[in-house]
């Protein structure tokens, strides 16, 4: 610490800091991980706005009598 009576992280700290990095094959089963919940996100908001829009077609079909 330094300056207030605040704790406060020095530059030299920062660098001092080990940060452990995986293997590159464990960095890129990570990413396609990561991507596949993506794109499985995506599906799944797509496929709900699909579900709303046919719920709000099937609602205002029976509001106005369309059987």
């Amino acid at each position: 610490m330094s300056g207030n009576t605040l704790p406060r992280l020095q530059f030299e700290d920062i660098q001092k800091l080990f940060v452990p990095i995986p293997p590159l094959e464990k960095q890129i089963e990570i990413s396609e991980h990561i991507t596949a919940i993506r794109n499985q996100a995506k599906q799944l908001q797509q496929q709900a706005k699909d579900d709303l829009e046919k719920a709000k077609q099937e609602v205002e079909a029976m509001i106005l009598g369309d059987d």
